[in-house]
């Protein structure tokens, strides 16, 4: 046999064999609980999309909280305490909000917990800026979305994980014990910075008029880049179809899963901003709202609250640490909202925000 050929051979099934072993070991350490839940404290990536899926496939929550990062930092046990259900005393809330995440991002991760068939209750915003563009948009904003997570082909699994790098980086630490042990409501609370400047007296409040302005400094500079980038992917045609493709498509296949959606209350802020650089999207925003009265009349199992009409809610700048969001206090007052059914989307609030728009 020529020397070549042989050196070619052993060489594919040296290669073949480490593969193999690599794919095996992925597999039996799964470390982003991709083929069996998480047993906590355990290893958990930071990375949202990468961390999520795993946890969303094998749910036992009977309660979802989900969207963007408005709700990012809702507090499981505060809905487990809310939302009682008398015929499961001990069950579970999971929160798979992810900062950042588009509609269809939304979409895809939330539907994976309710194919579970545990879920029977969703708490989810409506956050305008992540309903624009295509219906089925994903972001870069964690780098590359990993698709392979959030689908049920096992042959996609094969080269984006089970043969992997950074999987077997993951399964190495874990292997040899590099790592920090976590737990999942380790990453669901208020952010660290915010619980270090709230404990320092000495420190500026993380909320309040100078965080805000602060956090406007920032989104002013960005705000040549907002007009171009974000703007023109904001039209009614655009947020109704992303809407009716990734909320509605949701709600009617689980009807037997009650949706309670929400706009969130942006401050003030928020719409001064809007006002100020781009007020074409404020008739298009108040359109929207109305549009999703409408839409979410014909879902018998959803139920739409408005806490943005809350114009005592949305002046209250101390609550807020920038324009969007806000402080644990207000996210009780939400899910309380939510819960005793306080701020039903109606034309009535909805009108007395349109008045306040105008006239500030």
């Amino acid at each position: 046999m020529n020397p070549a050929i042989r050196y070619l051979r052993i060489f594919a099934i040296v290669a073949v064999l480490l593969l193999t072993l690599v794919a095996v070991m992925n597999w039996r350490v799964d470390p982003l609980h991709l083929y069996r839940p998480a047993n906590e404290p355990t290893f958990l990536v930071g990375t949202a999309r990468y961390r999520l899926p795993g946890l969303a496939r094998h749910c036992e929550a009977g309660l979802i909280v989900a969207g963007t990062s408005v709700s990012v930092h809702q507090q499981p046990k505060m809905f487990e305490g809310l939302f009682k259900d008398p015929n499961d005393p001990r069950r579970r809330v999971v929160n798979l909000a992810m900062d950042g995440a588009t509609a269809h991002e939304q979409y895809l991760l939330l539907r994976l917990a309710l194919r579970t068939g545990r879920v029977k209750e969703v708490v989810w915003d409506l956050n305008y800026e992540y309903l624009r563009g295509a219906p089925d948009a994903v972001s870069d904003y964690d780098g590359p979305f990993p698709a392979f997570l959030y689908d049920e082909s096992r042959f996609n699994d094969l080269p984006n994980y089970l043969l992997s790098i950074d999987s077997a980086k993951n399964s190495l630490r874990i292997l040899i014990g590099k790592f920090t042990p976590q737990r999942l409501e380790d990453l669901q609370g208020p952010l660290p910075s915010q619980v270090s400047l709230s404990s320092q007296p000495s420190l500026p409040s993380p909320y309040g008029p100078a965080a805000i302005a602060k956090a406007m400094e920032r989104r002013e500079k960005g705000a040549n880049q907002f007009r171009k980038k974000v703007v023109p992917d904001l039209t009614n045609a655009k947020l109704l179809a992303s809407f009716q493709h990734n909320h509605a498509a949701l709600i009617r296949e689980f009807p037997n899963v009650t949706f309670r959606l929400y706009f969130p209350p942006f401050s003030s802020a928020y719409f001064d901003f809007l006002k100020k650089h781009a007020p074409g999207l404020l008739p298009i925003f108040l359109q929207f709202r109305e549009n999703i009265f409408t839409a979410v009349k014909d879902l018998p199992n959803a139920q739409l609250h408005d806490l943005q009409s809350d114009i005592a809610l949305i002046t209250d700048l101390p609550r807020y640490s920038d324009p969007i969001h806000f402080d644990e206090k207000t996210h009780h007052e939400i899910a309380t909202a939510i819960l005793t059914h306080t701020h039903p989307a109606s034309e009535s609030p909805l009108a007395a925000f349109k008045t306040w728009l105008t006239t500030r």
